[in-house]
């Protein structure tokens, strides 16, 4: 979030104050009525940009575990994503975060000077 507008913008104590919202938020409706709360209100856009956000969050720490892709399935349904969209965003962040491999043998020629 920290490059994203408009929170790029905010100061650490705006920021603290936004998260301390959104937890006491979560609190009191829970998370799956905060995501529908939320999702009326966000373009098809912004459900996208929404959704491949958490799947990035999701993804950075290894393979999707069973509860992640759960809840990732569960807010395509939520965003009204449908399965190939979703499963494109995936598929970024699948490439994304694979683990870099060389799959041939580089050789360097040695630097000959004069």
């Amino acid at each position: 979030m920290d490059y994203r507008e408009p929170f790029c913008q905010m100061s650490d104590g705006e920021m603290i104050a936004l998260l301390d919202d959104l937890l006491d938020l979560r609190r009191s409706l829970g998370a799956h009525e905060m995501m529908l709360k939320a999702a009326k209100c966000l373009t098809n856009a912004q459900c996208m940009t929404a959704y491949a956000m958490a799947s990035e969050l999701m993804r950075s720490d290894g393979p999707f575990e069973p509860e992640e892709r759960r809840f990732l399935d569960h807010l395509a349904v939520v965003l009204e994503i449908s399965k190939f969209e979703a499963q494109r965003i995936d598929a970024v962040f699948e490439i994304f975060h694979a683990r870099l491999t060389l799959s041939s043998t580089l050789e360097l020629n040695p630097v000959v000077s004069v």
